[in-house]
């Protein structure tokens, strides 16, 4: 047998209701009203006592007496409103005392979602109890919504990193560079490794350190550093697919084991700081070309340095 969803009336008749104060006189005649209506009440007497309830079994809706013996019902609401286990509790204060204008504002500062006034007649109070739970359940609907696509933008964001390290990875395992094919050698991570892997604890500080300058926009070595570091590259006739195994593995390295946020920061960051270690090195291939053809009898030797025959 097929059971639907329930409609938004039945799903307000059947919900869990906190009421507290500290006259147990007021709680008893507002529990008997509601349970007679289809909810299900519990009463407390103290502010302890609903904030210990309330985290226990959150409620669906909390009718708070604002003058309480022990805690002051706007403290219990702030504490309500600041516990994740709680805080969607949709809260409403009572009080036959505080009725001005400035007691309702303190209570919407303190974060409550409605006020009501006593006394307060049978029928007026289940429709207003009606009212605040219908209420929430468009915010719960909208919540569940936000958190949805939240959840699904976060996994199509992380697809999308996981193809960027993936497409890197492939395109430095997959492409001879110009310098190797001219020269003779092979990629610099299997000619040299002992000195890749020095270059790419090097390369994984300057990540880091890119990322703390973006974050907290604070200055850092990672100018000098990256100019350090392509200086070094060009000693070693590295070429583009050098450069990029280089940032496929010292990204992949910095961001394993760290939280998906920071993991997709060091992603971004790292785009800019593999675009600007290209340009060093390139630049430095350029300017070594200029003092080639300056001086046609230079011999430009794999330590970096001109000697002349």
């Amino acid at each position: 047998m097929n059971v639907s969803a329930p409609t938004p009336v039945s799903r307000v008749r059947t919900a869990d209701i906190l009421v507290v104060d500290d006259d147990a006189t007021i709680t008893a005649g507002s529990a008997r009203v509601l349970v007679r209506d289809g909810y299900t009440v519990t009463q407390v007497h103290s502010g302890e006592e609903a904030l210990r309830r309330a985290q226990q079994q959150p409620p669906d809706l909390i009718l708070l007496d604002v003058m309480l013996p022990d805690i002051d019902g706007l403290e219990v609401c702030r504490r309500l409103k600041a516990d994740p286990r709680t805080s969607n509790a949709f809260v409403v204060l009572c009080s036959a005392l505080r009725t001005a204008s400035d007691a309702v504002v303190q209570g919407i500062d303190a974060g409550a979602d409605g006020y009501l006034s006593r006394p307060v007649e049978n029928r007026e109070l289940l429709a207003r109890v009606q009212a605040y739970l219908r209420h929430k359940i468009t915010i719960d609907a909208l919540r569940d919504s936000e958190r949805h696509w939240r959840e699904q933008f976060e996994r199509e964001r992380q697809a999308s990193y996981d193809a960027e390290i993936r497409a890197l990875g492939e395109s430095a395992s997959g492409i001879v560079p110009i310098s190797a094919q001219l020269l003779g050698v092979g990629p610099l991570s299997e000619v040299a490794p002992v000195v890749f892997a020095e270059l790419q604890t090097i390369y994984e500080s300057l990540l880091r350190n890119a990322l703390e300058q973006r974050i907290f926009r604070i200055e850092n070595v990672v100018t000098i550093g990256l100019r350090d570091l392509a200086e070094r590259l060009f000693r070693l006739r590295a070429g583009a697919r050098d450069v990029t195994e280089l940032h496929y593995r010292a990204l992949s390295a910095s961001a394993s084991g760290e939280p998906p946020g920071r993991a997709r920061a060091l992603m971004e960051t790292g785009r800019l700081t593999l675009i600007e270690l290209l340009g060093r090195v390139l630049n430095a291939y350029r300017s070594r070309h200029l003092d080639s053809t300056r001086h046609p009898d230079a011999v430009l030797l794999p330590t970096g340095k001109n000697q002349h025959e």
